[in-house]
């Protein structure tokens, strides 16, 4: 899926739930530093979650869900990442709670299945990042 029709189905989405006019969660900076920093530790016990997880030769969406778990988050979704991230087999959106709130954040599968690595919503995945957030939006409507 491109970016461009991930876009279009966030504001699909946004436009049939009638939450178009809601003030949203302002998106990351675009600036790993910041928002890493901003995270800092949740995004350590995050990955130290997915490591321990891991061990137990579960797939890709069981063990990002046993990781997000484990630290009161949520997984939400995989996708295939094929034109969304090179270099990537999968994505993951989670949702893991962060002084109070919650944070979105990325985990991607590498294309030889091997690695495993969490990232902040940035440029590149603004789309992903919209309609993750429009489907945050629906199943708090649910």
């Amino acid at each position: 899926m491109s970016q461009l029709s991930l876009d279009s189905l966030a504001e699909t989405t946004k436009t049939e739930l009638g939450i178009l006019g809601r003030a949203e969660e302002p998106m990351p900076t675009g600036d790993k530093r910041t928002d890493i920093n901003e995270l800092g530790l949740e995004l350590v016990e995050l990955e130290c979650a997915l490591d321990i997880a891991q061990s137990d030769k579960k797939g890709f969406a069981d063990t990002v869900a046993a990781a997000a778990r484990s630290m009161d988050g949520e997984l939400l979704f995989c996708l295939p990442a094929s034109g969304l991230a090179d270099g990537q087999q999968k994505i993951a959106a989670v949702r893991i709670p962060v002084a109070g709130s919650h944070r979105l954040v990325f985990v991607f599968l590498s294309e030889d299945g091997a690695r495993l690595t969490v990232r902040v919503p940035t440029e590149e995945t603004a789309g992903l990042a919209s309609f993750s957030n429009a489907f945050i939006d629906l199943l708090e409507r649910l």
